[in-house]
């Protein structure tokens, strides 16, 4: 990776340098606990109260950081913010996103994003359009939140279904440990629910397997639900809506809807 600004041996982009014992940046993540914790050390739920009191101390620290060594250095997961109720920073906040393989920022790049999108988006569209998106718990209101503003569009209709973690249980309420059989159980019992269902690919191990090891055509079959799998972006879903046009060929597609760390214990 490239070195974090202003720390010994930062390399610009292409440039091969040694990296032994280097550290370019810090997430902290919220341990997600599942239902599987049998003669398992006792660890406390991350609360609102706590995430505040975190947010507030790193603030502090990425201050100090920013003054000796030019960059924030460490960084928050994502949920941290959501469990506090609070804004996510914005996006000069993660500077170049170094850790967003973690998935650290990708609710603030997926609001920028949306934004973006707002200027392309139709009024109307010639064919209505109706589909169910399917999320998990935590990222929930922000995926309500962009469904209601493709809401607006006339002709376009659709709902958000929010699944529930029982497979692992506990407090484990992120996209990308979702299961088919969860999904498949409760957008079944999904009473709005639209014939075509879209997936986010976070869910999916390369494109094609659950975490139970189910394939998406075993669920496609099991169910006889027309599933789809959608990037991790606004655009990605306005795509596949058929609202705007696909970019260009070759355009990297995202591999995940709403990207997220799976860190379990």
């Amino acid at each position: 990776k490239r070195g974090a600004k202003g720390l010994p041996g930062t390399a610009k982009r292409g440039q091969s340098i040694h990296t032994a014992g280097l550290v370019f940046s810090v997430a902290v993540v919220p341990v997600g606990m599942t239902r599987f914790r049998e003669r398992l050390p006792s660890l406390h739920h991350v609360e609102r109260d706590y995430a505040r009191q975190m947010i507030a101390q790193v603030t502090l620290i990425e201050k100090e950081f920013m003054a000796t060594l030019g960059t924030r250095f460490v960084w928050l997961a994502d949920e941290w913010y959501i469990i506090a109720e609070m804004p996510v920073p914005g996006k000069t906040h993660y500077e170049d996103f170094p850790q967003l393989e973690d998935g650290i920022g990708t609710i603030r790049l997926f609001l920028e994003n949306a934004k973006q999108l707002e200027r392309k988006l139709p009024t109307h569209v010639p064919i209505p359009v109706e589909a169910t998106l399917v999320t998990a718990e935590m990222p929930a209101a922000i995926v309500q939140e962009f469904a209601d503003r493709l809401n607006r569009i006339d002709g376009v209709n659709v709902n958000v279904c929010v699944v529930k973690n029982d497979f692992f249980g506990g407090d484990i309420h992120i996209a990308g440990l979702l299961t088919a059989q969860d999904i498949l159980t409760q957008v079944q019992a999904f009473a709005q629910r639209h014939a075509t269902i879209y997936l986010p690919a976070i869910c999916l191990r390369d494109g094609v397997l659950f975490l139970d090891d189910v394939t998406l055509d075993e669920a496609r079959l099991q169910s006889g639900l027309d599933l789809r799998v959608v990037g991790n972006t606004p655009r990605d879903l306005a795509e596949a809506l058929g609202l705007i046009r696909s970019a260009a060929a070759g355009r990297s597609s995202s591999s995940g809807w709403m990207m997220e760390e799976n860190v379990l214990s």
